[in-house]
């Protein structure tokens, strides 16, 4: 059975101004949003944004047996440097939709590592 995008739950990892467009349109056209962020203002910021969203600051922290990992869609739009490590750390939960927005990675060999998985795992 395939899933419609509607029954996806949207997550957004980093609410700074590329995330809060994320956010947006992620509200509108997932079942549920959850907002992933590591400082207080960005989550309180999140919290008056988005009032049925649940906002944490790990995304480490959203109980697995609540949602299929398989049936969400996180963006992640954090700073460049963490998106290598939250790429895999979401595919070892197994997440098979992702947006990573740019830079991709902060470097060559991750990016081309996350690729490779992704190629590899059919995410």
């Amino acid at each position: 059975m395939k899933t419609t995008f509607q029954t996806f739950t949207g997550i957004v990892i980093g609410y700074g101004s590329i995330g809060r467009r994320h956010a947006k349109v992620l509200s509108q056209r997932a079942q549920t949003l959850i907002i992933v962020d590591t400082t207080d203002a960005a989550r309180k910021a999140a919290a008056a944004d988005h009032q049925d969203a649940k906002i944490v600051d790990e995304f480490r922290h959203l109980d697995a047996n609540k949602f299929r990992w398989d049936e969400t869609l996180p963006v992640i739009s954090s700073w460049g440097p963490s998106h290598a490590r939250l790429f895999h750390s979401l595919v070892d939960l197994g997440v098979r939709h992702i947006l990573c927005e740019k830079p991709m990675a902060s470097s060559v060999r991750d990016a081309e590592m996350m690729v490779q998985r992704a190629q590899q795992e059919g995410v």
